[in-house]
């Protein structure tokens, strides 16, 4: 039986991974402080000005989201993402492996690198 690189339980635990983890984001970009990380890489990509249009519109419906949503699960999703990234590795596909091994640090370092902006905003 020849082992398939990426094959489609695989490309599904990925979608999942990242569907999960550009949904928190989107909750930071839409209903957070401007001052996190996330907003200084959307005015590298000067998606600063769209960003900001759409967070008018979705600003209105703010008052019907409770506080959790906002402020508790983008944490729960993307433990949850880690999650099924390293219970993906369990599975010995090498590439895939790899893939999913490069999405968990950079979920890591993008939080040890917007606590450490937090912390410099603050001072």
């Amino acid at each position: 039986m020849k082992k398939v690189f990426l094959e489609k339980r695989s490309l599904n635990k990925i979608f999942i991974v990242l569907a999960s983890f550009a949904l928190a984001v989107l909750i930071y970009l839409l209903f957070r402080s401007r001052k996190l990380f996330y907003y200084q890489i959307v005015e590298l990509m000067n998606l600063d000005s769209h960003v900001r249009s759409i967070r008018k519109v979705v600003w209105v419906y703010r008052k019907h989201i409770p506080n959790w949503v906002i402020y508790s699960l983008p944490d729960g999703l993307w433990l949850f993402s880690m999650g099924v990234s390293i219970l993906h590795n369990r599975v010995f596909y090498k590439k895939a492996q790899n893939i999913f091994n490069i999405i968990f640090f950079t979920m890591i370092g993008i939080e040890v690198f917007q606590g450490s902006m937090e912390d410099m905003v603050l001072l």
